[in-house]
């Protein structure tokens, strides 16, 4: 096994760790089969469809975040439940982990935040293209599950 080696500072040890942003998502349920999805209107990947999602605060479970996010960009109350899983990404020398919940609207009706151009829902197996592979592996979970 190869040691990787971290930035450290000669006079104290400080070791500057190189961690990944969290980011929480929810498979939002639109019925029997289908899924909410929000085209995004921030980068990145503007116009391009996404889970419901986006990143953990510091002093923030990562459930907790789902049900923030999906209120900032869809505008409606949801309750999480069943953890979907786990996947990571890596950027160049950043990475992210993104943690999917699967969920259902509690209130109001879904309708496009301000980091959001649009929302809809389809079926699990028949979404359009999405801006990030890691939701794309969740929604194969989820329609895996589902089945």
């Amino acid at each position: 096994m190869e040691l990787r080696s971290l930035p450290t500072c000669p006079t104290c040890g400080w070791i500057g760790f190189c961690d990944p942003k969290v980011v929480a998502v929810a498979l939002i349920e639109a019925g029997a089969g289908r899924v909410w999805l929000v085209r995004r209107a921030i980068e990145p990947r503007v116009g391009e469809w996404a889970l419901p999602g986006g990143y953990v605060d510091a002093a923030e479970h990562p459930a907790v975040a789902a049900v923030r996010e999906c209120r900032e960009e869809m505008l409606c109350e949801v309750e999480v439940g069943t953890l979907v899983g786990v996947e990571h990404a890596s950027f160049g020398d950043a990475g992210v982990v993104v943690i999917a919940y699967a969920g259902r609207v509690v209130g109001g009706s879904p309708a496009p935040g301000p980091e959001v151009l649009e929302v809809g829902h389809w079926e699990v197996g028949a979404t359009p293209p999405l801006a990030f592979a890691t939701h794309a592996a969740f929604l194969r979970v989820y329609g895996d599950a589902a089945r």
